[in-house]
């Protein structure tokens, strides 16, 4: 792409080996096609150098000696973001809604969970056609218990128990802090805009 300035031009890459939850840093190097690339009339020097030699780029040494300085590391989301909307301690229920990527969009869904039960399922989104398969929204960890405490403020809290089997640890979900939290912010930010630029290109397509 074309940049401000003329002696600059803008490189776009595309990494799509990317695993969800990695953390990734690149090195950007860039070849050029040889304009003497099967050129019929060149003199002996750049037959031998540049005829049959398709592109001109960095050489291996300089390869090995790029640094890494130009590219700030990458964080990508995990494949999975849940939090809890809502609880009852009584009746042992945990609301919690599920978020993934699907078609390229931020996609949600509620479940209803006791102790005992994986967070998550397969779930129909309204308007999205998945075969009747469903999104995969197993997350993982186990809902252990629902419960309450009390704060530093001596407010009573509901929360969650949880374990996740991966790293075998226990680990707690305060309603409060799930409903207020800014990853949960961000990504109803990112759906409602990719919401609507969906529907804009809907409408540009329209007759």
């Amino acid at each position: 792409a074309a940049s401000d300035n003329p002696d600059e031009l803008k490189v776009w890459a595309h990494d799509l080996t990317v695993e969800a939850g990695k953390t990734y840093r690149y090195k950007v190097l860039v070849s050029v096609m040889n304009p003497l690339y099967r050129f019929p009339r060149l003199n002996a020097d750049q037959l031998a150098d540049n005829r049959n030699r398709i592109s001109l780029g960095p050489s291996q040494e300089e390869i090995d000696a790029a640094e890494w300085s130009l590219s700030a590391e990458v964080e990508l989301d995990p494949e999975f973001y849940f939090f809890v909307d809502s609880a009852n301690k009584d009746q042992k229920r945990a609301d919690i809604e599920v978020w993934t990527v699907y078609d390229g969009m931020w996609r949600k869904n509620e479940f209803v969970e006791f102790p005992g039960n994986e967070v998550g399922g397969n779930a129909e989104i309204d308007g999205l056609d998945t075969g009747g398969q469903g999104i995969p929204m197993n997350v993982g960890p186990i809902v252990l218990d629902v419960d309450s405490i009390t704060n530093d403020r001596g407010q009573g809290e509901v929360r969650v128990l949880l374990l996740d089997p991966e790293p075998n640890r226990i680990t707690t979900r305060l309603v409060n802090e799930d409903k207020n939290s800014d990853a949960r912010k961000r990504l109803e930010l990112e759906a409602d805009l990719q919401a609507k630029q969906a529907e804009n290109r809907l409408s540009e397509a329209r007759p």
